[in-house]
């Protein structure tokens, strides 16, 4: 039975959860990765080594690769899985129907070693016979770090520094991001996605997740276009550390230009009291913060009326 609390998404026209993090969802949508430069690497049987900090996009490239070259039959997986080893053997034997009925290991293959970090000498030692001996063609270890001493001497040299460190993606590829899971909808503007973001650490699995709350709370709430305003109440998270940062700096100034102003300036004696409005703002994308007449439409045509 379906809750339907989880249907939020119909409201926005789509079938199924459009931030939905699960592997089998994460398709053609690489955004920030240069892609084309790995996959030819692959394709000249190089080995390489790519560093993937959690949430910066690894699965998405793993599916990339294998929706080029699975098809071909020419392509395994592998993941260092701390105290389990890894079957290369049964992996190479197993990867064509006819390596099964002759159990005949298949030759020139693509490896994709998935957290490699956790990869033993032993491991490493089999990849390489493996490799000396045709049956492998090209390597692609995927980790959060490279660390040399875990690899055999051929396999060092045979990287020679062909190592490639996915980053996180910028304020503008995270709106791409999401644009291509959502498209251009009303309730979700880029300058709130770009709060999102930097409210997730600028991590994008975690921006996914983030805009999932925020969208599904804001159509339980029948709010038709979300504001900065709405994203810090709805997501009660702590504003980005940089704008946090650059908010102190801003106040340690003003406090310090008002004090030497009050000094020059001379005694007026207050014989009314005015109460100030504060104004408060999320500093993460100052240029994209709308103005009160844009955020509050209905005020203003109240005021003018």
């Amino acid at each position: 039975m379906i809750n339907v609390a989880d249907t939020w998404y119909w409201n926005l026209g789509f079938s199924s959860n459009p931030f939905s993090t699960k592997p089998a969802t994460l398709t053609n949508e690489v955004v920030g990765i240069q892609l084309e430069p790995i996959l030819e690497k692959i394709d000249n049987g190089e080995i390489q080594f790519i560093e993937a900090p959690l949430g910066s996009g690894k699965t998405t490239l793993l599916k990339s690769i294998i929706a080029r070259f699975g098809g071909k039959k020419k392509l395994i997986y592998a993941s260092c899985i701390k105290n389990e080893c890894l079957d290369l053997r049964g992996l190479l034997k197993n990867a064509t129907l006819k390596g099964k009925l002759l159990n005949k290991l298949s030759n020139g293959m693509i490896l994709m070693v998935d957290e490699a970090q956790n990869i033993s000498r032993e491991e490493a030692q089999e990849i390489t016979d493996y490799l000396e001996q045709g049956n492998l063609k090209a390597v692609a270890f995927f980790g959060t770090n490279y660390n040399k001493k875990l690899l055999t001497n051929k396999l060092n040299d045979s990287l020679n520094g062909n190592i490639t460190v996915l980053s996180y993606l910028t304020p503008e590829e995270a709106v791409e991001l999401v644009r291509k899971r959502i498209g251009y909808v009303n309730l979700i503007p880029d300058y709130v996605i770009r709060e999102i973001y930097g409210r997730s650490n600028s991590n994008p699995r975690r921006l996914l997740q983030n805009c999932e709350d925020v969208c599904r709370k804001a159509s339980e709430l029948s709010i038709k276009e979300l504001t900065l305003t709405d994203a810090g109440t709805l997501l009660k998270t702590s504003e980005p550390a940089a704008a946090k940062k650059k908010r102190a700096i801003i106040k340690a100034k003003t406090s310090k230009k008002a004090k030497k102003y009050d000094k020059k300036k001379p005694k007026i004696k207050k014989t009314e009291n005015h109460q100030t409005a504060t104004v408060t703002y999320s500093g993460y994308n100052l240029e994209n913060i709308r103005t009160y007449e844009e955020e509050m439409p209905t005020a203003k045509k109240g005021h003018e009326e």
